[in-house]
């Protein structure tokens, strides 16, 4: 019964995660430094490239592959990935077309992050339950 509530962290999942965040983080900053907020762009790149070394650094990694997360945690994180996803879908149909540096950048956040979270979502879903299963049937890492 408790194997039930929790869900074991695959690289897979966890790549996938940060992949969303990083995303968001670096073409949020990258739009801030071409519109001119350049303290807010050199914050939201730091994010980014906070993200990539974590992500780089195998200890970092080893410890938090296989750790077991309540699956109500999960579902939070997942419901708030479909809201954004959603948000940016319905974004992507009401912004009027227009050939500026704005309007890429707001097609690409959008397109990326409902790609990206649609992704991890997946992956969520697919993620193994209990320990044992992760052992038995590991994700192919491609």
């Amino acid at each position: 019964m408790t194997q039930a509530k929790i869900v074991v962290l695959t690289k897979r999942l966890i790549f996938s995660l940060a992949a969303v965040l990083l995303w968001i983080a670096l073409v949020t900053g990258g739009f801030s430094l071409v519109t001119g907020s350049t303290a807010i762009g050199i914050l939201w790149i730091g994010a980014g490239l906070a993200i990539v070394i974590a992500l780089l650094q195998g200890a970092l990694m080893a410890k938090i592959e296989g750790r077991r997360v309540p699956i109500a945690s999960v579902g939070l994180i997942l419901v708030i990935l479909v809201l954004v996803a959603i948000s940016e879908f319905v974004n992507l149909f009401i912004t009027k077309p227009d050939d500026t540096i704005a309007y890429i950048f707001d097609i690409a956040y959008s397109l990326g992050v409902v790609i990206l979270g649609g992704y991890a979502a997946l992956q969520l879903i697919k993620s193994p339950r209990s320990e044992e299963v992760a052992k038995s049937n590991p994700q192919r890492e491609d």
